[in-house]
């Protein structure tokens, strides 16, 4: 994965999950995040979501996610990187 010349990730990926999921506390704790021999881009992480004022963990797994983008242009990287956090967000969405 490579990004065009003058393109950068404008913003930490910590800060961006506090505030697209506020009634849970995400931790992701990435073990590989990069493409794959097939142009896939790879997502393997544990994730471990808890609730409540105790902080008690609703769901702890493992998270393999892979993606194609559409071209290797950034934009549709962001694009696939949308999808994989999609994902990720599901599992905060269904943990109880």
């Amino acid at each position: 994965m490579s990004l065009t010349q003058g393109d950068s990730w404008a913003e930490p990926l910590g800060s961006m999950i506090g505030r697209t999921v506020p009634d849970a506390l995400v931790s992701l704790d990435v073990l590989r995040f990069d493409e794959g021999a097939d142009g896939k881009l790879v997502l393997i992480a544990d994730v471990c979501i808890q609730r409540g004022s105790d902080r008690t963990a609703t769901a702890v797994r493992a998270v393999v996610l892979s993606v194609q983008p559409k071209s290797g242009a950034t934009g549709d990287i962001v694009s696939a990187i949308g999808q994989l956090s999609d994902a990720v967000a599901g599992l905060v969405t269904t943990a109880t």
